[in-house]
């Protein structure tokens, strides 16, 4: 019987986390999205989130009034 030996096995593992792999798209503005989990900085909220403005790791929810609160500042109404 001619089974695979845990090289080849490696080596067809390699092989398909290659062809999986994307390029990273790049990112403007000041929200940023990550691929690891943590937890949202408003005072009492602790949601998770994916999510970075300037920095800081925000919800959705928050992010948004964050945002909306830049863009008021900046003058953008409506």
């Amino acid at each position: 019987m001619g089974g695979l030996n845990l090289s080849s096995i490696e080596d067809l593992l390699a092989e398909t986390e290659s062809e999986n792999e994307y390029p990273i798209p790049e990112q403007f503005g000041p929200m940023r999205q990550y691929d690891n989990e943590m937890r949202c900085a408003s005072r009492g909220c602790g949601s998770s989130t994916f999510h970075k403005l300037q920095g800081v790791p925000y919800c959705m929810i928050h992010i948004m009034r964050k945002m909306n609160e830049m863009l008021y500042e900046l003058g953008v109404m409506q």
